[in-house]
């Protein structure tokens, strides 16, 4: 079976989803021109297998030094449409600048959304929309999320102005999918504003939808009745909320975890469980609004369970692990969300801001990344899993992960060691009861923050000091 391009688009557009990825497997991409890779890519995308997107545009995105071939603009939106998918942000948001066409400024909307921006990527939705040239399945794909963002920010008036107009449109056939999303929009909003009458119409009506029957819809039908309910009885919505959380865990949509929190969080008003979605969120505008809707003051700490291990203070002589370098980045990465737990191509994008993600060379660097983490934690009987790509910290004893502040230069650190100033490899290894190659590796982590002397025949080493 070798379908059409086309006849792909068709299935994706219906939601068959399954269907179009089988077809992509089997499409001989290697004889396509770059109008058609572009197709591709699209395609492969939107029906969950973005890998094979970036692979198919990489001749063209990141070519050979000397090729003469050049990206053209709607390959690198495209390109980075497919990073963003897989959450490597920074590479997208870099790729997407000076770029001038309004697929851009789709995608910059994506990658707001996903930062919880929803007002910025209101922003970039409107300069999308005012594009005459877009084509009319391209102009509502940005309608419908424009509704999105509305109806998060809760600009009633002008989500239901453009729902109405949504609703006679999508009613054609092969826009399932988006009708789907819409109906999903309508649901929230009916929820937000206290329309229980149209809540339980449009749960019908999204129940008999001809999509309404995925795994994803369901869990946010449930997630969003159960809101329903723990505002009219918190006690039975808790249990309703319960049984979300541990869908949204079986199906790895850790975004429904967070809002459940967040949920269960404002109406109960519990300072652990209020801390513990804002501590556990790295989104800025996601925690601004999580703390203007719940007034008074979030604590600065928090205990937190991360599923067999408890974050807490070690107390008297309990050991103490100072991690530097890339494995002390990723544990802190590890922990910065408390709710997802990153794949390789996320913990890549944390650790190799930089750098151009490869889908061969990429996950080597991470893994190499990981066996450092994993060696330095033995001795506390601490891990790293993983569980479905997928990658989780856990410790058979209470943790809590300090990250220095800004002040914490590695200066201090020096000096609350004790360490001689100039210092060798030896000494520093000695002092901090480390290998001879992990003191190396140490140093070369941190090359930035040393100066490099000769005494006699041996090198040393001398902390940089601020006005250095």
């Amino acid at each position: 079976m070798n379908l059409s391009l086309e006849s792909i688009e068709l299935d994706v557009r219906a939601g068959r989803s399954v269907r179009a990825r089988e077809a992509l497997r089997e499409f001989d991409v290697d004889n396509c021109s770059r109008a058609e890779r572009l197709q591709f890519a699209n395609l492969c995308r939107r029906s969950s297998d973005p890998s094979r997107g970036l692979a198919a545009l990489r001749p063209a995105i990141r070519p050979p030094a000397r090729s003469p071939v050049r990206a053209r603009p709607e390959e690198k939106v495209e390109y980075a449409a497919c990073l963003q998918w897989l959450g490597l942000v920074a590479e997208a948001e870099q790729l997407l600048q000076n770029v001038e066409v309004p697929g851009a400024l789709l995608e910059r909307a994506f990658l707001a959304l996903r930062r919880w921006s929803y007002e910025d990527a209101i922003g970039f939705l409107e300069r999308y929309l005012a594009h005459d040239s877009l084509s009319a399945y391209e102009r509502l794909v940005g309608r419908v999320n424009l509704l999105a963002a509305l109806v998060h920010e809760r600009h009633w008036g002008q989500a239901e102005s453009e729902l109405v107009g949504l609703r006679a449109s999508l009613a054609a056939p092969g826009l399932e999918n988006l009708r789907l999303n819409c109906l999903k929009q309508e649901l929230e909003m009916a929820v937000e504003r206290g329309q229980i009458k149209k809540v339980n119409a449009l749960r019908a009506e999204l129940e008999n939808a001809p999509l309404g029957g995925d795994d994803y819809s369901k869990l946010f039908l449930a997630k969003w009745l159960a809101v329903v309910k723990l505002r009219a009885d918190p006690a039975e919505g808790k249990k309703l909320l319960a049984g979300v959380r541990q869908k949204a865990l079986d199906l790895d949509h850790f975004e429904t975890l967070r809002d459940c929190d967040a949920q269960e969080a404002s109406v109960s008003g519990d300072p652990i469980l209020s801390a513990r979605v804002f501590q556990g969120t790295p989104y800025v505008s996601f925690r601004n609004r999580f703390a203007l809707h719940n007034g008074g003051s979030l604590p600065a700490e928090v205990w937190v369970s991360f599923a067999d291990s408890i974050s807490c203070e070690f107390k008297g002589e309990a050991p103490y692990l100072e991690i530097g370098g890339l494995p002390g980045k990723l544990l802190s990465f590890l922990h910065s969300d408390f709710y997802v737990a990153p794949t390789v191509p996320q913990i890549f994008g944390a650790l190799f801001p930089y750098r151009h993600y490869h889908e061969i060379h990429g996950p080597n660097l991470v893994h190499q990344a990981l066996f450092r983490l994993r060696r330095e934690l033995v001795p506390f009987g601490a891990r790293v899993e993983e569980r479905a790509g997928r990658y989780y910290f856990r410790a058979e004893t209470p943790w809590k992960l300090l990250r220095p502040g800004a002040g914490d230069s590695i200066a201090s650190q020096f000096s609350r060691w004790e360490m001689l100033d100039p210092f060798s490899t030896e000494q520093l290894a000695q002092n901090r009861g480390w290998s001879l190659r992990k003191a190396q590796r140490f140093l070369k982590d941190h090359a930035q923050d040393f100066r490099l002397m000769r005494l006699g025949r041996n090198l040393r080493y001398s902390v940089k000091q601020k006005n250095q």
